[in-house]
């Protein structure tokens, strides 16, 4: 998959993510924390993303070890209003497609007092 059909495919994911959200009562506008989630098999690869992320102050990223497999979890304080999570899940599809892992997607707590 091209990095521009990874884009609209992962817009369009989240966006019917948030109009799910919003049916809950999740108010966009409360900052909270957003974990975006990047999987590999390579040790290697995730120490990069993971330094390269916290190099260029994207997020807080740390690296984990799940049964082999490695996973990078880096998060974010922030809103997340449709047009910033779609940007930075943007920038984070971008940067998975860029060294080659899996971009697994955000998750957040909902907010909604």
């Amino acid at each position: 998959m091209s990095v521009v059909e990874a884009l609209l495919e992962s817009s369009e994911q989240y966006t019917s993510l948030l109009i799910n959200n919003d049916s809950k009562g999740d108010n966009f506008d409360i900052p909270r924390n957003i974990d975006f989630v990047f999987k590999t098999d390579d040790a290697q690869k995730a120490e990069t993303v993971c330094s390269f992320i916290n190099d260029n102050n994207y997020a807080n990223a740390r690296v984990e070890s799940v049964k082999g497999d490695y996973r990078v979890l880096a998060v974010v304080a922030m809103q997340s209003n449709q047009n910033v999570i779609c940007s930075v899940s943007g920038l984070m599809t971008c940067i998975g497609k860029l060294f080659d892992v899996e971009y697994d997607g955000w998750g957040c707590v909902l907010q909604n007092t």
